[in-house]
């Protein structure tokens, strides 16, 4: 249901509920976010998460996402189990770990 059409209902019903109110209650404005599948790999989840930061300082800039996704992208060709278990303890981590990863043995 859209907000427009949430809010056209429930003001039309409930004149006395605010729908800020009626928002916040639903979840809309506390840092909600949809759950990520289980099957969705570490590292994919790991940039999802820090891209969802409340802080927007914390949030990867841009051209950091395309360079990580592209490394991905050459990556998952190479070590699939990489994406399944590899979870990096910061966003760079996983940049500088990537060459090491896949070329380690």
């Amino acid at each position: 249901m859209e907000f427009f059409s949430l809010d056209l209902v429930l003001n039309n019903k409930h004149k006395m509920i605010d729908s800020l109110q009626i928002l916040l209650n639903l979840g809309f404005m506390q840092d909600a976010r949809p759950l990520l599948p289980s099957s969705c790999p570490l590292a994919f989840s790991h940039l999802i998460n820090r891209c969802w930061s409340s802080n927007p300082e914390k949030r990867p800039q841009f051209e950091e996402i395309v360079s990580i996704l592209e490394s991905y992208a050459e990556s998952l060709e190479e070590d699939l189990e990489f994406f399944k278990t590899y979870k990096p303890s910061s966003g760079r981590t996983i940049l500088r770990c990537l060459p090491k990863c896949i070329t380690a043995d």
